[in-house]
């Protein structure tokens, strides 16, 4: 008979609130299933790590399971180590020095946040609280991203499309993006203000959590510019519980 679990995997991070925004979304998911679903971290976070969650599902019996990278972007590099220490591809595509993990279960890995449609509302919530007439505002969207060969390609596809569904859906004068790696902030608005002077810019973080990015790194980049920032990042959301239990119930049909 096979058993069904859940590992959601996030990277981690010093920030204590980083890390009780995740556990807050898990804890809340974990009450409404009866399969065990368990919350590991990439890094930092101590005796949460990747293996120990492997480890402890499997203690429960599990033979299936479903893999959720909590992670806003498919561009990331981890997410392509996570692939290969799942066995789910041979080679890595960057260097890494992730080993394979010790895993009897057969995996199921999902994607991470991306351009989501329940991603796009979560998004246009955290802006509404900065926006006052859209029409006449600009959005700079602000991720980590990679200047690894192709995964830039990737982040540059994903960030695309969430700033076209953005402009679309929340009515925006313009929505673009930049990445911090490489550093395209200053230059996108630079250009705004030298052309747009009259139309005042909001950024969002595209973040999953705050930490030391949201709190230090981009305020400290763009210190000179006129914008309105609150640095409120995907979480906390509601909706991100929505979108776990979307992941889950696509995978579960696969395994049935």
């Amino acid at each position: 008979m096979e058993k069904v679990g859940v590992l959601i995997i996030s990277h981690g991070s010093r920030d204590v609130e980083w890390v009780n925004n995740v556990n807050h979304a898990v804890n809340k998911l974990g009450k409404s299933y009866e399969i065990p679903i368990v919350s590991s971290y990439l890094e930092v976070v101590k005796d949460r790590t990747i293996q120990q969650g492997i480890d402890q599902l499997e203690q429960k019996g599990v033979t299936q399971m479903i893999v959720i990278p909590l992670f806003v972007s498919s561009g990331s590099t981890h997410i392509d180590e996570m692939k290969f220490a799942f066995g789910l591809k041979k080679f890595p595509d960057c260097q890494t020095n992730i080993k394979p993990f010790r895993i009897n279960s057969s995996v199921q890995m999902s994607s991470p946040l991306n351009d989501d449609p329940i991603v796009i509302e979560m998004i246009l919530n955290k802006l509404q609280a900065l926006s006052i007439e859209p029409k006449n505002e600009r959005v700079l969207i602000i991720a980590h991203g990679s200047d690894k060969s192709g995964f830039h390609e990737k982040w540059i596809a994903i960030l695309q499309s969430i700033a076209l569904k953005i402009k679309k859906e929340g009515d925006f004068s313009d929505v673009d993006y930049a990445m911090l790696l490489p550093d395209q902030s200053i230059k996108k608005l630079t250009d705004w203000e030298m052309n747009f002077p009259e139309e005042p810019v909001i950024v969002f973080p595209f973040f999953l959590s705050k930490g030391y990015f949201t709190k230090t790194e981009i305020p400290n980049r763009l210190k000179d510019f006129s914008y309105r920032y609150n640095g409120e990042t995907i979480l906390p959301h509601s909706l991100i519980e929505k979108w776990l239990k979307k992941q889950i119930h696509l995978y579960i049909n696969k395994i049935v």
